[in-house]
């Protein structure tokens, strides 16, 4: 996973997946041009309901593991308010979706 990037790095193209902790969208990177999906995570959310253990885990589990069927997660960070998780674009939707 590489470091030293902040949101104004990607350029937002569009929603792709909402929940009840932040938004997923499809990002550009702007120097690039790679198509990333990048989860934006409310921390103040994550600390009311106790899922910042839940969240640290999630990263662990997208950073460590290489894997055809697990998203990579290509870059992290945080700001005063959220936290980032930048990932390999998947095209194709939901995949509570397709299980349906």
């Amino acid at each position: 996973m590489r470091t030293g990037v902040t949101k104004s790095d990607f350029k937002i193209l569009k929603t792709i997946g909402r929940g009840s902790y932040g938004k997923v969208y499809m990002v550009q990177h702007l120097i690039t041009e790679q198509i990333y999906a990048m989860k934006s995570i409310k921390k103040e959310i994550l600390i009311r309901t106790d899922q910042v253990a839940g969240i640290r885990v999630e990263r662990e589990i997208l950073e460590k593991f290489d894997h055809p069927f697990i998203m990579g997660l290509e870059f992290a960070f945080q700001d005063h308010e959220r936290l980032y998780l930048i990932m390999e674009f998947v095209n194709g939707g939901e995949l509570f979706y397709h299980l349906k």
